[in-house]
């Protein structure tokens, strides 16, 4: 079974083995007790007083740490914990732990409200991975990191933020300017391009008001991001440049993004791994 040729009726679960199939660590609580929260930069319409406002949210002086506005809050549906994500500001919540070797898994779910300066383009959000480093490195919010997109349309796009950088197999679609990833073609990043994405292979997001499942993979320098089901992103060599020097990233914190859409997490939780199970990581030639 190759990466572009797993079925609809292909369960995640079915895809790991009965030894860890039940050693799921759920992230979420009411006191959001496994995370902490840094607040970026207020756009200059968000009405709070703080000298240090900006028009595009970037440049400016970052509220820090600390959910003042409650930009994260966890509610009880039907006796499971959903987080909800206002949006209204640029924003990271962040695992107190480092991680390395794990399947995570969650549920997205977009809202309705949207807020600037993000009011007239898709909805977004993120699943960041392997962040390492101070808060603020990206946009004076987001740590140094990969990026498992989440927004409109784009589910499971590769982002590298704050100089990170890796090697994803792909191929550019007529006058496009991000390549497309595709197991079975060469590479288009050498590993030293930092802040190229890549886009995933196909658009599986369900529609707007429906939860999409996604699924990151990581095991030492690699990952793979599953949507629905599906491979639609594989990451090799992933590696960061810290003070001068190319560092291997191999683990790191997690952060779920606050970018300027309502947006709600369900059903997010780890389980360890040692390796990727059949099916996710591409099929050698």
């Amino acid at each position: 079974m190759t990466i572009r040729r797993l079925t609809a009726v292909l369960c995640l679960t079915c895809l790991v083995s009965p030894a860890v199939a039940n050693d799921w660590r759920p992230l979420l609580d009411q006191d959001l007790s496994q995370w902490e929260v840094w607040l970026g930069v207020p756009h200059t319409s968000l009405p709070i007083e703080w000298d240090g406002k900006s028009e595009d949210g970037k440049q400016g002086k970052p509220l820090g740490l600390g959910d003042r506005l409650g930009v994260f809050a966890v509610e009880d549906v039907d006796g499971e914990p959903v987080l909800r994500v206002s949006g209204e500001i640029y924003a990271g919540l962040t695992t107190l732990e480092e991680f390395e070797d794990y399947h995570l898994t969650c549920e997205v779910q977009w809202g309705e409200k949207k807020y600037a300066p993000r009011l007239n383009v898709r909805r977004d959000s993120g699943i960041l991975y392997h962040c390492v480093g101070p808060h603020g490195k990206f946009w004076n919010v987001w740590m140094q990191c990969l990026e498992c997109q989440v927004q409109e349309r784009d589910f499971g796009d590769l982002f590298q933020l704050g100089g990170t950088s890796s090697r994803v197999r792909g191929f550019f679609k007529g006058q496009a300017k991000r390549p497309t990833y595709a197991a079975d073609s060469g590479f288009v990043n050498d590993g030293k391009l930092t802040g190229t994405a890549v886009q995933r292979s196909r658009d599986l997001e369900k529609p707007h008001g429906e939860w999409t499942r996604i699924d990151v993979y990581v095991l030492g320098d690699k990952a793979v991001h599953v949507v629905e089901g599906e491979p639609v992103m594989a990451v090799e060599d992933a590696h960061a440049r810290i003070d001068g020097k190319r560092v291997p990233l191999t683990r790191g914190k997690i952060q779920l993004q606050s970018e300027g859409a309502e947006v709600s997490y369900r059903d997010v939780k780890l389980r360890p791994i040692a390796e990727f199970p059949d099916g996710v990581w591409p099929a050698a030639d």
